[in-house]
C-alpha cells in the first residue's frame, strides 16, 4: 500500500532534523523524491484500489487479527 512520510528539517529543542518527507507507491518505489535538509511540499497521485492486496493469498487489511490489538 502506499506510504506517505512527513519528516522535520531544521532546529527545534536543540536537535537538527534533516527532513526526508516521501511518498512510497504501493510497489516500493519513491513517487516523490527526498527532500533532505529542505522545507517543502511533497504530492504524489496514487490508486487505492488493490493497494492492500500482497498477492493472491495475502492482503494486508484482511488479514489483520484485531482481537490480538487489545491491552495485555
Amino acid at each position: 500500500m502506499p506510504i506517505a512520510i512527513a519528516d522535520r528539517v531544521g532546529v527545534e529543542r536543540g536537535v537538527d532534523w534533516i527532513g526526508g518527507s516521501t511518498i512510497i507507491g504501493a510497489d516500493g518505489y519513491l513517487l516523490t523524491p527526498l527532500q533532505l535538509g529542505a522545507e517543502g511540499i511533497v504530492a504524489a497521485d496514487v490508486t487505492l484500489d488493490g493497494a492492500t492486496s500482497i498477492g493472491p493469498h495475502n492482503d494486508a487489511l484482511a488479514d489483520r487479527r484485531p482481537e490480538l490489538y487489545g491491552e495485555r
